[in-house]
């Protein structure tokens, strides 16, 4: 492997890696004014009835697993690509070496 491709691999993955972190904060951001702040919404309005509330807090509840759903995979995949580019990182001297030909 050529020096400067797995150079360029360990910096894209570190940054992939603040890429996910970002994705966590946004998400999480997400789901504390989409989600947590509609529930104070649904338990405030007289109007509704308990049969609507009960179906709008259903709602909620799919969507805050779908916002959970994501901030998992953020998760995974930031620790993938901090972990990738750190074993590469060590391993760096193994992978550099050319195989010599036998003629």
């Amino acid at each position: 492997m050529k020096k400067t491709f797995l150079y360029i691999l360990i910096v894209a993955l570190y940054l992939l890696t603040s890429v996910f972190i970002m994705g966590i904060l946004g998400t999480a951001v997400s789901k504390k004014y989409e989600v947590d702040e509609r529930y104070w919404l649904i338990d405030g309005d007289k109007k509704l009835t308990d049969q609507q509330k009960k179906i709008k807090t259903e709602q909620l509840d799919k969507e805050a697993n779908k916002l959970e759903n994501r901030i998992t995979l953020f998760i995974i995949g930031g620790l993938a690509s901090f972990v990738a580019a750190t074993l590469l990182l060590v391993k760096r001297k193994t992978l550099m070496i050319e195989k010599k030909s036998g003629t």
